[in-house]
């Protein structure tokens, strides 16, 4: 089945509040590497994600390193996409063709991920 995603920004324009909506379908990805699109490992625990960057993970489980993010851990699948914790934000969701757009869940909006163009760790609204 598929479901309808849509994101809206308080405080804009009415014209400009609402995202144009996007039908997404649930994914068939089981895990981290699944989520991340991770090719094979590299030097035995690093992997790289075309959309993402390059991880680390040595003991399989939910939680990875990036370079230029920190910790962070990945949550599950929903509505096409993954959520990811972190230390900063809490919960974000997010998936391949809306990232650098991150959801906090928290706070109920969305930031932009700079930190691959940047460098390092670098988020804004």
């Amino acid at each position: 089945f598929a479901q309808v995603l849509f994101a809206e920004k308080v405080g804009a324009a009415p014209h400009l509040r609402f995202s144009e909506p996007r039908l997404t379908f649930p994914s068939s990805a089981q895990n981290l590497y699944d989520f991340l699109d991770a090719s094979s490992e590299i030097n035995g625990f690093w992997y790289y994600s075309a959309w993402y960057g390059y991880f680390f993970n040595n003991t399989k489980n939910n939680w990875f390193f990036s370079p230029v993010r920190g910790w962070q851990y990945f949550g599950g699948f929903t509505l096409g996409g993954g959520w990811i914790w972190d230390s900063e934000f809490g919960w974000m969701w997010t998936e391949d063709s809306f990232y650098p757009w991150l959801y906090v869940q928290v706070d109920g909006k969305w930031i932009y991920d700079y930190s691959l163009f940047h460098g390092e760790r670098l988020y804004a609204e």
